[in-house]
């Protein structure tokens, strides 16, 4: 390089950032490749991706290597990278891993570990493993709780959630909310409401 050049060189990201960018540029292509019905390909990146770090790609190897798209399922691969992608944080990955435990699938059953990463996953504000937690808190004789976040999950806007909400009101004899909730839903198409 010229001299004059070196004082006017951009620093190369340290290692770290090179990967995550790496990861997202895989995640972007698998992505892609995903949405065009190229299994094999989507697969592959995603997995590149997810033995990068990358969070979503993690969480996608699992449902891949569950499903058995685009890759030979595998439930003990899906349980790994759900591990993976639920230790950071990611909601969907804990609820995916939570109904392993509970099935025992890819990993021993193990109804603890299933409620643990389902209450996660509920706490970070995903929908259905709201609704889930309501369910098992219901199970559990814990009504109050079951409709806290069963109406979590419905104002979120899911409609099992609003039927949902709207039983467990119902039973408690609070028709008003109950109807409101079943009005919601019925606004929004569900003709069992």
């Amino acid at each position: 390089l010229h001299p004059s050049l070196i004082r006017h060189r951009v620093p190369l990201p340290p290692e770290s950032a090179s990967i995550t960018i790496m990861g997202d540029i895989k995640f972007q292509a698998a992505s892609d490749h995903l949405h065009r019905g190229e299994d094999e390909a989507a697969a592959r990146l995603f997995i590149e991706a997810a033995e990068l770090g990358h969070v979503k790609a993690q969480c996608n190897a699992s449902i891949l290597f569950d499903t058995g798209r685009g890759v030979p399922q595998d439930p003990v691969r899906a349980a790994l990278w759900a591990q993976r992608a639920a230790d950071q944080g990611d909601s969907q990955a804990q609820f995916n891993l939570s109904t392993f435990y509970l099935h025992g699938r890819g990993v021993p059953k193990d109804l603890h570990s299933s409620r643990r990463w389902l209450r996660k996953a509920a706490h970070q504000g995903l929908p259905n493993a709201q609704v889930h937690f309501a369910a098992w808190l219901r199970t559990e004789g814990k009504q109050d709780e079951a409709i806290e976040w069963s109406e979590r999950a419905a104002e979120a806007g899911l409609l099992e959630a609003q039927r949902g909400a709207a039983s467990l009101r119902h039973a408690r004899g609070d028709h008003h909310i109950a109807g409101r909730w079943l009005k919601l839903a019925a606004d929004r198409g569900d003709a069992g409401a």
